[in-house]
């Protein structure tokens, strides 16, 4: 491989390797770069590859294409975009800390960098209930968009679970304890179900009190990981519509850190941190 200058980044424990290569790559090409640099022996495994350009278009300042460790594209990812927001402002991409357009598969998002820190702050946009083109409704009994749904996988009943669209699809599923939950057995079962076609990220969350939300998250083509930006906005918006809690402003706890969140004009806002771990050359590894 010819020299490709990376920087390996987290947002609360959530990693990605990080390039800005321009037209070098075609989507073909950057999500088989994605599955050799997740590779069992690879020393710089993370749960995802970004690559970030700059865009063309005059409304827009950043693109960013995101790809899970098994090659297949994630319309958006929470996380990856405040990494994405540090990478280019410290990198000189673009002269502006604040007001970044950012073009993902999910739309333009918007994002700011908190002065003199290093937390970015996403206008994540409307989440929504509407995911008819990730469930397959004819399996399901009265499916009515907005209300809970129950599913079975193995021997695993998992009642009033949420659809959640960040961009993304997201199933959210409210339980006591989700340090004790299965997640490793049970969460690629969900997100291979054949209820959802284009699969699903599953979310298993416990509400602490009404300010304070624990999840633990199983994200389609990654697996388990550390945080998830999206799904932990999925799971704040179904306990809004659940009355699970009735505040516009709460904490999400994930295993790599904590994610404050917020709920306005039917927007969802968060804000987290954005590091780097390590900074090198691709054809090193």
């Amino acid at each position: 491989m010819d020299s490709v200058r990376f920087a390996k980044m987290h947002g609360i424990g959530n990693e990605f390797i990080v390039i800005n290569e321009p037209n070098r790559f075609s989507i073909k090409e950057l999500s088989e770069l994605s599955i050799k640099l997740h590779d069992k022996q690879s020393d710089i495994r993370s749960d995802g590859l970004i690559n970030i350009t700059v865009s063309n278009n005059n409304n827009i300042d950043l693109v960013m294409n995101m790809f899970n460790p098994d090659g297949s594209e994630a319309e958006m990812c929470g996380n990856g975009i405040r990494c994405v927001t540090l990478f280019a402002i410290d990198n000189k991409m673009i002269e502006k800390t604040e007001d970044i357009k950012i073009q993902t598969g999910a739309g333009i998002l918007t994002t700011s960098q908190i002065a003199d820190t290093n937390n970015i702050v996403v206008n994540m946009g409307s989440p929504s209930f509407d995911l008819e083109h990730n469930i397959k409704i004819s399996e399901l009994d009265n499916y009515q968009i907005g209300k809970t749904i129950d599913i079975t996988v193995e021997e695993t009943q998992i009642n009033d679970a949420h659809a959640v669209s960040m961009g993304n699809p997201h199933l959210v599923s409210f339980i006591e304890n989700v340090d004790a939950w299965p997640l490793e057995k049970i969460g690629p079962l969900v997100e291979n179900h054949s209820l959802f076609p284009n699969r699903i990220n599953f979310e298993i969350a416990e509400i602490q009190n009404i300010n304070n939300i624990k999840i633990r998250v199983w994200e389609r083509g990654a697996g388990i990981t550390k945080a998830c930006g999206t799904g932990a906005c999925a799971a704040f918006f179904a306990a809004l519509n659940l009355q699970k809690t009735d505040t516009k402003d709460v904490n999400v706890h994930l295993p790599g850190g904590t994610l404050k969140l917020s709920y306005y004009d039917d927007n969802i806002y968060m804000e987290g941190p954005a590091e780097y771990i390590l900074k090198g050359d691709l054809q090193d590894y």
